[in-house]
């Protein structure tokens, strides 16, 4: 679970990076007509099943995600699409507080979440491919 977390973070924490360090984490930045997606890929020797239960355990992101200081649950019950989080996160140099809802779950593949900030909507889509011998994690962050 420790490496885990060090990798989550730095699939997370590797998007304030610039320039060859883009490269090493593997981050890309797309401008599409009125939208802006950046995706960060890691490849880690963990199976899909593990990485995903990290990434659908949203309650226990501010220990596995470094910029995540606080979180609340807004939806009462089990995390399942519709759940909505309040999470207070650090992003250079500020701290946000978002709100976020999950819209989509595919258990052990995808765990994607939508909102708004500043009449902008944007989406975080954690997609999880199974690799020999773990996993490519890519985080898709979307703005449009």
């Amino acid at each position: 679970m420790e490496e885990m977390r060090l990798i989550r973070r730095d699939c997370l924490d590797g998007c304030q990076l610039s320039g060859s360090r883009r490269a090493q984490y593997g981050i890309s930045l797309m401008a599409l007509e009125d939208a802006v997606q950046v995706a960060v890929t890691r490849s880690i020797a963990v199976r899909p099943p593990a990485v995903f239960a990290t990434l659908a355990d949203v309650t226990k992101w501010p220990a596995t995600i470094g910029s995540i200081k606080q979180l609340e649950l807004l939806t009462p019950g089990s995390i399942r699409v519709g759940t909505r989080i309040r999470a207070q996160r650090a992003m250079f140099g500020r701290v946000k507080t978002e709100e976020l809802e999950i819209v989509e779950i595919v258990r052990s593949r995808r765990l994607r979440l939508a909102a708004e900030s500043r009449g902008l909507q944007y989406e975080r889509d954690h997609i999880i491919d199974a690799m020999q011998p773990g996993s490519r994690v890519t985080l898709i962050i979307r703005q449009s």
